[in-house]
């Protein structure tokens, strides 16, 4: 019930299949297929770690693809990404770009230690978005 009043729902490959009562092993017709099984939300963006994010929504899905970084700690990177994600969707970006904006920013949090401490400003997210770092 209380899925149906989700606009954009943002779990990790793991979450969703524990949401859709599926396997989390597969691949990215895998997580389309467990996100489609998930009935309410209006979208539903998957965290992929190093892969990404894949987007599924009513109309299709596509795979925002990570840029190839050195993990030194992925502490917050979920936080990073949701938070991000929100800030781009406030700011009037489609969901496809804003999940662009939060790959690009979370990639940017796991290569630095900590939580807080980790999290890009927005000119290091749109640097790094715009070198395709």
């Amino acid at each position: 019930k209380l899925l149906r009043s989700v606009d954009v729902l943002v779990p990790n490959a793991g979450e969703l299949a524990e949401l859709a009562g599926a396997d989390p092993a597969g691949d990215h017709g895998g997580v389309v297929d467990r996100a489609r099984s998930v009935r309410g939300p209006g979208a539903v963006v998957v965290t992929l770690g190093a892969d990404g994010a894949l987007v599924v929504t009513g109309k299709g899905s596509e795979h925002v693809p990570a840029p190839s970084v050195r993990a030194v700690d992925t502490t917050a990177a979920g936080d990073c990404f949701c938070g991000a994600l929100a800030d781009a969707l406030a700011r009037g970006l489609i969901l496809v770009d804003a999940a662009r904006w939060a790959v690009a920013a979370s990639s940017l949090s796991v290569g630095r230690k900590g939580a807080q401490a980790s999290l890009p400003t927005a000119n290091e997210v749109r640097a790094a978005a715009v070198s395709g770092d």
